[in-house]
Parts: C-alpha cells; sequence; structure tokens
C-alpha cells in the first residue's frame, strides 16, 4: 500500500485470521489502557505505542477510529471525565490525521477526483476536514438512492454477514446465489451508508426495522447488566458496544469481525484480567 496499491489488508493473506487479529489488537488496547492507569510500567507503555502503531502501518482507518473511540470512553467513564469542550485540539488533529491516512491510501488528487471538487487546490493536511464533510453526507445520498432502488432480489443474510463469517461459509451457504449488492452508491469509491444498508438490501423494511429493534434490545441488556454489576467484563462489553452504535450512522460495526469479535475474547479471556 505504501507503493501505491489500492488493496486492503483482507486482500492479503487469511481474510478472517486477519480479521481476528485486529478484533483482538482493539481487545488487549482496553486491556493495556486500564492498566496503565493503574501500573504505567515502560514495558505497558511501549506495549500501547506498538498496538496504535498497527492500524496506521496497515492503513486501516476504520480500526484506527475504533480504537481511538474505545480508549476515549474508557477515559471518559473510568479515569477522569472529559470536558469536551476543550477537547477541540484533539478532534482537530483526529481530523487531520484522518485526512492523511486517506490521502496516503488514496490520494488526494484522486479523492478530489471521485468527490467531484471544484474549488480551489486542497491543502494536503486541511483536506481531513474534506473527507470528513465526505463522509458525513455521503451515505445519507446512499441510503436515499437504496430506500428508492425497488428492483433488486433480497439477500437472505448474505449482505449482512459479508463482513463477518468467514468466505467458507459464505460460499457454503449461499453458493447458489449469483445476484450481486445492486448499485446505489453515488459513486463505488464511496461505500460508507450507515448500518442500515444491508439489513435493507437482505430483508427489506421489515428487516431493517427488526434489526434496530434487536440493535435496540442488546444496549439495554448490556447497560442493565453494567449497572447491576460493574466488572471489567461487563465495562469492557459497553464500552465496545457504545462505540458500535456511535458509529453505526457510517457502517455496521455489529457484524464486521473486527470490531464485534471483540466480545468473544472479552468473555473467552475473562478469567486473565478479572
Amino acid at each position: 500500500m505504501a507503493l501505491g496499491d489500492h488493496k486492503t489488508y483482507f486482500d492479503f493473506g487469511i481474510p478472517t485470521f486477519n480479521g481476528l487479529f485486529l478484533s483482538f489488537l482493539l481487545f488487549y488496547s482496553m486491556l493495556l489502557y486500564i492498566e496503565l492507569v493503574k501500573n504505567p510500567r515502560k514495558k505497558y507503555i511501549l506495549y500501547f505505542i506498538g498496538v496504535i502503531l498497527i492500524p496506521i502501518i496497515i492503513i486501516s482507518r476504520q480500526v484506527l477510529i475504533t480504537l481511538i473511540i474505545q480508549l476515549t470512553i474508557i477515559h471518559h467513564l473510568y479515569i477522569r471525565r472529559i470536558n469536551f469542550s476543550r477537547l477541540l485540539p484533539v478532534i482537530i488533529l483526529v481530523i487531520i490525521l484522518f485526512g492523511v491516512v486517506g490521502n496516503f491510501r488514496t490520494g488526494l488528487d484522486n479523492f478530489l477526483y471521485i468527490s467531484q471538487y471544484k474549488g480551489e487546490q486542497m491543502n494536503y493536511f486541511l483536506s481531513g476536514f474534506y473527507w470528513a464533510y465526505i463522509y458525513l453526507t455521503m451515505q445519507l445520498a446512499h441510503i436515499n438512492n437504496l430506500i428508492t432502488y425497488i428492483d433488486f432480489d433480497y439477500g437472505y443474510g448474505k449482505f449482512m454477514f459479508e463482513s463477518f463469517l468467514p468466505t467458507v461459509f459464505l460460499d457454503f451457504f449461499y453458493s447458489n446465489v449469483t445476484y450481486s449488492k445492486p448499485v446505489f452508491l453515488v459513486h463505488p469509491n464511496f461505500t460508507v451508508s450507515s448500518y442500515m444498508t444491508s439489513p435493507f438490501l437482505d430483508f427489506g423494511i421489515l428487516g431493517l426495522c427488526f434489526y434496530t429493534f434487536i440493535i435496540g434490545a442488546l444496549s439495554c441488556y448490556v447497560y442493565h447488566n453494567l449497572r447491576l454489576e460493574t466488572t471489567a467484563k461487563n465495562f469492557m462489553i459497553y464500552v465496545v458496544l457504545l462505540q458500535i452504535i456511535m458509529m453505526s450512522f457510517f457502517v455496521d460495526f455489529l457484524l464486521y469481525l473486527p470490531v464485534s469479535f471483540q466480545f468473544c475474547w472479552i468473555l473467552v479471556l475473562k478469567k486473565y484480567y478479572q
């Protein structure tokens, strides 16, 4: 990717293993951050820096943003309440970093051409604000196109699970499915379209309503468990789910393996951190 190749890390090696590794990376970053507060030893600091660098090296903005949001939630709820009015410089820095990573991965000129930018020459570092604007508005156009696009066959789970289940299972369950996702994107390079896209493509408006109900019920259950028993396990599950809900305007992380498999790591490895 450093040489300008537009492939992602899922195009190399075993995609499922990549997803599991990144999910463990996110889970481990939460543990490290909590441990650093109680025991700021040098080796933990080095481990934490290494964890932060990995999504930057592989140019994964989704993983990097997920990591930042989860650590921010932990800091706010567990360590010290954040005065968000004083957080503006950090937000600006994150937006600039988001743009730099996007420019390095896609190329600024290519991004401006795709987004049909017609203004004056864009500053390389300030382009992050234009990236943010595109990400905030493009999914609304996609959802509008999707809802008004009435001529397509339902996927019956294919599109919801394509970023979660291993390829071998997808090929087994949907081997007879020959149709592809209908074209509703304003441009194929802009794929952000919120959590609503996949359930609507798979089961229509009723499926979307039911999936939204599941997310709401799961949120109530997780919050109730945390209020009932404030353990490390319940707290981290709450942090991951809160991050998923916060990002649902952009993408469905509940069925995105690198994010949602954190729940499994939290449950399976709880005896090592409780």
